[in-house]
């Protein structure tokens, strides 16, 4: 859990890991999105990429909570390389509100 400060406000926000489909978060998933995209007019992120996302080894769907309600997303995809390591984020977005 981690506490931000919003015009003077401080506020819990809570980030965590998805561990699991519903239709609610694939709702609230789309409808965030919509704000990273006027292109993006799905209704719910389709069930199939959700899980394939949730299930992969190599990749996190990372949401951010506030209050109850979905304000943030990421998914972050590790890339194995000799050396190290590395993310690549993807679908970052947090909430206009």
């Amino acid at each position: 859990m981690s506490v931000i400060c919003f015009n003077g406000v401080m506020e819990q926000l809570k980030i965590v890991r998805v561990q699991a489909y519903t239709p609610e978060l694939a709702k609230s998933l789309a409808e965030l999105m919509g704000e990273l995209s006027d292109s993006y007019a799905a209704s719910e992120v389709p069930k199939d990429r959700l899980e394939a996302i949730i299930a992969s080894p190599d990749r996190l769907q990372l949401i951010a909570e506030q209050q109850g309600q979905l304000v943030g997303a990421a998914t972050l995809t590790l890339i194995a390389g000799i050396v190290a390591t590395k993310v690549w984020l993807d679908d970052f977005i947090v909430s206009e509100d």
